[in-house]
């Protein structure tokens, strides 16, 4: 299924020289995009190593990160998941240009897809329906297999690298809106309209809207937002994950509505959101996005974890 608007406005200034590099890197991606999804894989994976042996400041917030939510792993087997989930990262470098450049049956064939009986109902009850997902590697490939099958709108922070954010939107776009996080009244209007989107409110953000609430045992700094949207949009709040097996296919799941949500209690709420997101992550550990510093903001009169860079 793909979504007809108008494309995000070009701006002229990113043919300057000093952007060539970016759009060298995005041509080389939509190559690659072409090319058997097998040899997109293995091409990751090699990224991916290299990335473990090269990254040193990414691996070591991955060490501390899963050091913190398995510490029932010995040593080794914490340092197989972080190799592992490195490994997962350079995976999905081109992973995600084959989803958002690659033919357009790329995946028809390569994935199952579990619960949309979930968001058929939240619609026919006239409601819109919000992904509650979070930052697999997976990301792309997944957005882009519900795409088969309803229009997707996402949640989206804007990448640092203009080629990219204006590359990567243009290519989201062909399957719904790509909403800026800063935009949640836009949100809140597709979902009024009965639309489906996806949001991740896994990521430490800091303080300011955010409550504390646990996360693999640990107290995490996290947002609110979830439901603030369910509360003002009346949309249905579905668990969302996805994941990728040896062979390159996939499987995407989406569980019922969260039931009585929101309930008007901030944490309690905060802490739901995060046990769905720990039960999807504890499937596939190694393929969510470790290396984000998801403890970044503590507790009073607790330290970072982290290393200063």
């Amino acid at each position: 299924m793909s979504y007809k608007k108008t494309p995000p406005a070009f701006d002229k200034s990113l043919l300057l020289p000093q952007h060539w590099p970016s759009w060298f890197l995005v041509g080389l991606l939509k190559v690659i995009a072409l090319m058997p999804l097998a040899f997109s894989l293995c091409l990751g994976r090699g990224l991916g190593l290299l990335l473990y042996r090269c990254a040193g400041q990414r691996r070591a917030i991955a060490e501390v990160n899963i050091a913190l939510c398995f510490p029932q792993l010995n040593s080794s087997e914490q340092a197989a998941v972080v190799k592992e989930s490195m490994v997962s990262v350079g995976i999905t470098f081109f992973e995600a240009g084959a989803a958002l450049w690659g033919q357009a049956d790329k995946f028809k064939g390569r994935h199952i897809i579990e619960g949309l009986e979930h968001i058929e109902k939240a619609q026919a009850e006239g409601r819109g329906a919000l992904l509650l997902g979070a930052h697999f590697t997976t990301i792309d490939v997944a957005g882009r297999i519900v795409a088969y099958y309803q229009r997707v709108d996402t949640v989206y922070r804007k990448h640092k690298d203009p080629v990219m954010a204006y590359q990567v939107t243009k290519a989201r776009d062909q399957f719904g809106d790509s909403i800026l996080r800063s935009d949640m009244g836009k949100l809140v209007k597709t979902l009024r309209r009965g639309n489906l989107a996806w949001y991740a409110p896994d990521q430490d953000y800091g303080a300011k809207h955010s409550v504390f609430a646990p996360f693999f045992g640990q107290q995490a700094a996290t947002v609110t937002g979830s439901a603030r949207i369910a509360k003002v949009s009346r949309a249905a709040l579905l668990p969302f994950s996805h994941y990728r097996d040896e062979r390159g296919y996939y499987r995407v799941v989406i569980k019922p509505a969260l039931e009585n949500f929101p309930s008007g209690d901030d944490v309690a709420d905060a802490t739901l959101v995060n046990q769905h997101i720990e039960a999807a992550i504890a499937e596939c550990p190694e393929q969510y996005l470790w290396v984000h510093r998801r403890f970044k903001t503590r507790p009073e009169g607790e330290q970072r974890p982290y290393k200063k860079s």
